[in-house]
């Protein structure tokens, strides 16, 4: 299988719009990485921020990693025949 990390930018005027931010063929490395960028939530300016000032993750909202291929944003799951090419397009960060 392969995984996609898929969240929404919080600076978006369509929140409800998700891109793929990264992609791995290891579910748990995914995983490892976005919680590496969670912290606890702070206010800066006029927005509140799950995800340490400079990420990568910095101005996208958290999603429901526990749940897979949610509306919101999380985990989504590809089959192997996807094509690297494919999943590496829609990922903003390789």
């Amino acid at each position: 299988m392969k995984y996609a990390l898929v969240l929404n930018d919080m600076r978006s005027s369509n929140v409800e719009n998700i891109i793929s931010v990264k992609f791995s063929k290891d579910k748990q490395e995914l995983i490892d990485w976005y919680n590496n960028k969670l912290c606890k939530p702070y206010r800066d300016e006029n927005w509140v921020k799950t995800f340490k000032k400079g990420s990568e993750l910095e101005w996208f909202n958290a999603g429901d990693i526990e749940k897979e291929n949610s509306h919101w944003g999380g985990i989504y799951t590809f089959n192997d025949d996807a094509p690297d090419e494919y999943l590496a397009n829609f990922a903003l960060i390789k």
